[in-house]
């Protein structure tokens, strides 16, 4: 296995544990994950499913950190992506922050679902 290989995989294998932490009891580890997640990450649903189980923790200032990080980990983000972190947005009563994600949305040519608008 090569290192950029083996860095894809660690990344991968990072975001993976970040969705379960943040989905089980001890989402209060996924934080400091989240933070230091490789990079080369080189799936979109990965990190998708972290925000979204960050978001249901209530932990919106990582979800909105990682929805931020992606293209650093050489991901795009797509609508699920902008939707879960809109949605981490309306559960903390964050309209300023939605509205500029659905900003980020235009900007990178993702069109908006009914969830997103």
């Amino acid at each position: 296995m090569g290192l950029e290989s083996y860095k894809r995989q660690q990344a991968h294998s990072g975001i993976a544990a970040v969705g379960g932490l943040a989905a089980g009891a001890s989402f209060h580890k996924a934080v400091p994950k989240a933070q230091g997640l490789a990079r080369g990450v080189d799936t979109v649903f990965k990190g998708n499913d972290a925000i979204i189980a960050l978001d249901r923790r209530s932990h919106w200032p990582a979800a909105l950190r990682l929805l931020r990080q992606l293209p650093d980990f050489e991901v795009q983000p797509n609508v699920v992506s902008f939707s879960a972190g809109i949605n981490a947005c309306k559960r903390a009563v964050q309209w300023k922050l939605a509205l500029g994600l659905l900003a980020s949305m235009r900007k990178l040519r993702v069109a908006p679902n009914d969830f997103s608008e």
